[in-house]
């Protein structure tokens, strides 16, 4: 039998290392300092003054040796910089995340609003991933998928617990390619296997209506790099269909869902209701403003009521 660092019977030597490797873990997880003498961790002893922050580095580094020297499989160097870097950031708080370049390529084609992909929003329900959203016309919606769907598996992996973001990583890619998918829908007992071939999709971030009493529904769904232009088009559409009218009367802000974005394009939708003031400003350790984003009186819209739903 083995273990997922190689351990068998024959190998009883490794036991003190495995030992070891423990103790080292802890040392960096930060429950006490060590250094490493002739291969055993002796506590460091206090040195006046503060110690500096990258002397744990040290430790980190014997324990990713001793990894790569021990483990039963060869392992990804680039995924254990990255899984060590994901935990630091993680005991921050919770709005720090450590991004990879992948997972970073797909944040930028979101606020882009246009990616390769089939077509679908998703989320987590009772740990499966299940399709929230899909958009019109897309390889999703010509393939028949429906919001309530359930992903059984993605491209041969087991879909139940997968992150949110792996998903989103693995449905995505090169218009042209394909994805296999398994999905079950409410009802049905039997599983429908799919294959869609992922293109160009292009997400509006801005969708508005006029209710009958002359109220703007005004859906943001995300803030990128369109949105504060396509709020300006809606808006003076939305002005323009009820000057005979007697005008707009209010603005119902639709928040919900919407996930975030671009900061610059939050400030620019905020700016378009106020005249005056601070939007958001930012501020560091000790309180010292590093940023700050005031309001304009030009181009502000009238001072209409506003509602605002959030979830």
């Amino acid at each position: 039998m083995s273990n997922g660092l190689g351990y068998t019977p024959r190998m009883r030597s490794s036991r003190r290392s495995l030992h070891l490797l423990a103790l080292v873990l802890s040392a960096f997880a930060g429950s006490f300092a060590a250094t490493f003498v002739l291969g055993w961790v002796e506590p460091a002893r206090a040195t006046e003054g503060r110690a500096s922050p990258y002397a744990n580095l040290a430790i980190f580094a014997r324990a990713l040796s001793h990894i790569e020297a021990v483990h039963v499989e060869e392992a990804n160097q680039d995924e254990l910089i990255y899984g060590a870097i994901r935990g630091m950031v993680g005991t921050l708080d919770p709005h720090s995340s450590f991004m990879d370049p992948e997972e970073y390529r797909i944040l930028a084609s979101d606020t882009q609003g246009r990616f390769g992909g089939i077509g679908v929003e998703i989320d987590v329900r009772d740990g499966w991933l299940t399709v929230h959203g899909v958009f019109e016309g897309g390889p999703a919606d010509r393939v028949g998928i429906q919001p309530g769907d359930r992903f059984l598996s993605i491209e041969d992996r087991q879909a139940r617990d997968m992150p949110i973001a792996e998903a989103v990583r693995v449905m995505r890619g090169e218009p042209g390619t394909s994805v296999d998918v398994s999905i079950r829908r409410d009802g049905e007992e039997d599983a429908l296997r799919l294959r869609l071939t992922r293109e160009i999709v292009q997400v509006e971030a801005v969708e508005a209506r006029i209710l009958p009493d002359r109220i703007v529904h005004l859906q943001l769904r995300a803030f990128q790099s369109t949105t504060t232009e396509e709020m300006r088009r809606a808006l003076d559409a939305a002005t323009a269909a009820t000057a005979s009218s007697g005008g707009v009367r209010g603005i119902l802000l639709d928040m919900r869902r919407n996930p975030g974005g671009l900061l610059n394009e939050a400030v620019r939708d905020s700016d378009e209701f106020l005249d005056s003031g601070t939007i958001v400003s930012t501020r560091g350790r000790g309180g010292q403003v590093l940023s700050e984003a005031s309001a304009h009186a030009a181009g502000t819209r009238p001072n209409w009521p506003i509602v605002v739903l959030v979830d």
